[in-house]
């Protein structure tokens, strides 16, 4: 083999591995958010208190697939598309109920949407991001409480 031919495999190597090379997730992130035509209401990836994007995760594959709410480094909560445990609505609903009572869940406050998948360079048992809107936190009131 010659020099000219191997220079023709090696560029072509290189070009394929370049075009496949997947965005980082912050890259991913910003390109979604800015992106007036997919994203027209202007909804924001949620981040945990340790500023990383709230994702779901692949806990258990199967018949009966088990996923999670992974913020701040741990799996917060569970649920199954179908069987026993909680549904997503209900998962996203605790997460938002635990943001309202502790203000400590999300770093800020969000409107919970949705997930939503973006072509990053992501971890195989990724499935997506959580994204809301932000907003400003609600008031809040005390509560007394005596115990009966």
């Amino acid at each position: 083999m010659n020099i000219e031919a191997l220079r023709k495999i090696f560029s072509r190597k290189t070009h394929g591995e370049n075009k496949s090379v997947k965005p980082s997730i912050e890259e991913a992130i910003s390109r979604w958010e800015n992106d007036t035509d997919r994203n027209i209401e202007g909804y924001k990836i949620v981040r945990g208190l340790d500023s990383k994007p709230v994702e779901v995760v692949l806990e258990k594959s199967g018949k009966t697939p088990v996923f999670a709410i992974h913020i701040n480094g741990k799996s917060r909560e569970q649920f199954q598309i179908s069987g026993e445990m909680q549904s997503l609505n209900q998962a996203m609903g605790n997460l938002t109920f635990e943001q309202f009572l502790k203000s400590n869940v999300f770093n800020g406050w969000y409107e919970l949407r949705g997930i939503q998948r973006l072509d990053a360079q992501v971890n195989k048992t990724h499935q997506g991001f959580v994204f809301g809107l932000p907003g400003t936190q609600p008031d809040t009131f005390p509560v007394n409480f005596r115990a009966a």
